[in-house]
């Protein structure tokens, strides 16, 4: 649920973006999430998500080496089997860093949604890029932005890759 919201939120700001709008007006889309069937306590928690995401500093975690990170039991749970690949996929292409991956992967454990789908994990990454930085460097810059845009349209590897 918190997934479909999310995606039309995105969807939202890109048209805003597209038609030159620089803020979105939270109040309309607030009403027009509700006119879609969405409750107002999943729209708050959704908000609260993103406000989250948006105040997240730099992580300290034991999972931001250089080496292949082994999802646990629960991450496995959280994700398709192509979800899981294109995650290592993305970060073997630089795509993404070892940080943005367990932001992912914590933002993912706070929607508490199960066996979330390759789109759907495409588009949460891309949440994530755009609204996290570091203190050190904007995660969006040019040349990234290009590599963001084929993320999107990207598929995983063969069932090969683990």
């Amino acid at each position: 649920m918190m997934l479909k919201m999310l995606r039309h939120v995105f969807q939202s700001c890109q048209k805003a973006q597209w038609m030159g709008k620089s803020e979105m007006d939270a109040r309309g889309l607030i009403r027009e999430l509700q006119g879609l069937g969405f409750h107002e306590k999943e729209v708050d928690k959704m908000f609260s998500w993103l406000l989250e995401l948006a105040q997240m500093k730099a992580l300290e975690s034991p999972f931001l080496s250089q080496h292949t990170r082994v999802l646990c039991y629960e991450e496995k749970r959280m994700l398709e089997p192509k979800a899981q690949r294109f995650l290592y996929y993305s970060e073997s292409l630089g795509l993404i860093s070892p940080e943005v991956r367990e932001i992912v992967l914590q933002q993912l454990s706070a929607l508490g949604e199960a066996a979330v789908s390759l789109n759907d994990l495409k588009l949460l990454i891309v949440i994530v890029l755009s609204h996290y930085q570091t203190e050190d460097e904007d995660l969006l810059e040019d040349e990234s932005r290009y590599h963001l845009e084929r993320l999107i349209f990207m598929d995983p590897p063969s069932e090969t890759f683990h």
